[in-house]
């Protein structure tokens, strides 16, 4: 099923699309996107708890994928096993789950439980975000779907602690996040 989908995307090629999701995907690579919007966010006094919370959910997230579940999967890329050619670097690593499209959903959800006013944007984002890495051929559609649970469930875990979260940090950032 899994390669099923990921030759239907294929289908969608073009030239536009191909540029646009290797340029977009690379604001993954390192969370840059969501970073961005997170610093957006901490510039204004209303905002800067949840661009605080939504640092930590980033933070849990990649601690979560990248130390734990990807060594415990080590799942091969699809472009190895299939012998397909890229329109991009290479990622290294294993793909189980998709690391760009957790932190996406984990930083989208946090702004999206905390009713924030560009939740619908940033989710649409987030899924954006999962589609490229299907696009690309660098995860299949299975890597996503739980790369979106495993988002959705970090921010949904530092949602319900966020106040112990604030409290715990608090003598760190009073002065940035009262």
């Amino acid at each position: 099923m899994d390669i099923y989908i990921l030759d239907f995307i294929q289908k969608m090629r073009n030239p536009f699309l191909d540029g646009f999701f290797r340029f977009y995907t690379r604001l993954g690579d390192h969370a840059e996107l969501w970073f961005f919007i997170i610093l957006i966010f901490a510039l204004f006094k209303k905002t800067r708890r949840i661009a605080f919370i939504a640092l930590i959910a980033l933070v849990a997230e990649v601690f979560l994928v990248n130390v734990m579940l990807k060594p415990l999967f080590m799942r091969p890329r699809p472009y190895i096993l299939l012998d397909f050619e890229l329109i991009l670097k290479a990622p290294v690593g294993s793909s189980f789950p998709s690391g760009h499209t957790a932190s996406s959903f984990a930083v989208a959800f946090i702004f999206y439980f905390n009713r924030t006013p560009l939740r619908k944007t940033f989710l649409f984002l987030a899924a954006l975000m999962g589609f490229s890495r299907a696009y690309l051929y660098v995860h299949y559609p299975t890597d996503i779907i739980f790369g979106v649970m495993t988002g959705v469930a970090v921010a949904l875990a530092i949602y319900y602690m966020q106040d112990k979260i604030i409290y715990f940090f608090r003598p760190y950032v009073k002065k940035y996040i009262d």
